[in-house]
């Protein structure tokens, strides 16, 4: 009888600690497979289709990562273009290099988060577990931040290319899928907040009156950049409907 309760408590912690560690797992291939989609179209964007390229450029950002040269934690910063040529080329270079350290950390903290599940004391399993996902989050969105600035100087550039042109029309990026522009709504609405961190508080609590406020601000950016195929009003209702998710999530 001892021996087969002895067994059950066995099976309950091996199954305690396969479910967070399958969570992980699902959650993880989540947010590395969006990190992964962030490399992709950085690559798209600086026209870097080989793949031998592309591999050694990772895995030079994984080194940097490996021997503590990039610190994706403290990167973080506001994001604020400027017109010109050279600007825009300097810009553009300096996105695409955090869009693909920020992407990649992704896939190294979840790599590195990974180890917990096979070791055979799970002491801190949870703590390290909730901290490797909050990582990778902010990461992510440190990535998309940084893609959505080169999306929008690509879009800028092309404005340059086409008042240069003479025949054959200008340099055209392809339209944002549905998936694309919640994403870059998503980031642009996140990096707002992140610029402005007391807009809720200033407009005390009204999201209405806060999503019509940066409706009209990204309506006006989104006019001369072209970044989303968009009215205003589709573009407060949808901010309106991300603020309210968001401040329900934080309830």
């Amino acid at each position: 009888m001892n021996h087969t309760h002895e067994q059950s408590l066995h099976e309950q912690k091996r199954f305690e600690h396969v479910q967070p560690a399958l969570a992980m797992r699902w959650a993880g291939d989540e947010l590395t497979g969006h990190a992964w989609h962030v490399t992709e179209r950085v690559f798209e964007h600086l026209g870097v289709s080989d793949a031998e390229e592309r591999n050694a450029r990772l895995d030079e950002l994984f080194a940097d990562l490996e021997c503590g040269n990039y610190r994706p934690d403290e990167a973080g910063e506001p994001i604020a273009l400027r017109q010109g040529q050279v600007a825009l080329q300097q810009q553009r270079d300096h996105h695409a290099d955090q869009a693909l350290r920020q992407a990649v950390s992704v896939q190294y903290e979840y790599r590195r988060g990974l180890s917990p599940m096979t070791a055979s004391g799970m002491g801190a399993f949870d703590s390290s577990l909730k901290r490797s996902f909050q990582l990778m989050q902010s990461r992510l969105l440190e990535a998309q931040r940084h893609l959505t600035a080169l999306d929008i100087l690509n879009n800028l550039e092309g404005k340059h290319y086409s008042l240069r042109a003479h025949k054959g029309g200008s340099k055209r990026i392809r339209p944002a899928s549905e998936q694309e522009h919640q994403v870059l709504l998503a980031v642009m609405v996140k990096n707002m907040l992140y610029n402005e961190p007391e807009a809720i508080n200033r407009h005390k609590g009204n999201l209405d009156a806060l999503a019509a406020e940066w409706a009209q601000k990204l309506f006006k950016l989104n006019n001369e950049y072209q970044i989303l195929d968009i009215s205003c009003e589709q573009l407060q209702v949808d901010i309106h409907t991300f603020l309210l998710k968001r401040s329900e999530s934080l309830e």
